[in-house]
């Protein structure tokens, strides 16, 4: 999505522990992972702080 200032990336995840889930990517070797992680490079070209703007959750949380 293109805005005034330029590029906006729109990310949307449920996990019922962020810290969890975080580390469990940051770790994997999983192909989709690797993809994931390539693409997210060259698209932000380094890292990105991400901002909580929105949480919604339905029902109970699931652990996993």
């Amino acid at each position: 999505m293109k805005t005034s200032d330029g590029p906006i990336l729109i990310y949307a995840m449920e996990a019922g522990d962020q810290d969890r889930a975080a580390e469990a990517f940051r770790d994997s070797h999983s192909a989709i992972d690797l993809e994931h992680k390539r693409i997210m490079k060259q698209v932000l070209a380094g890292t990105a702080h991400a901002e909580l703007v929105y949480e919604c959750v339905i029902g109970d949380a699931v652990s996993v």
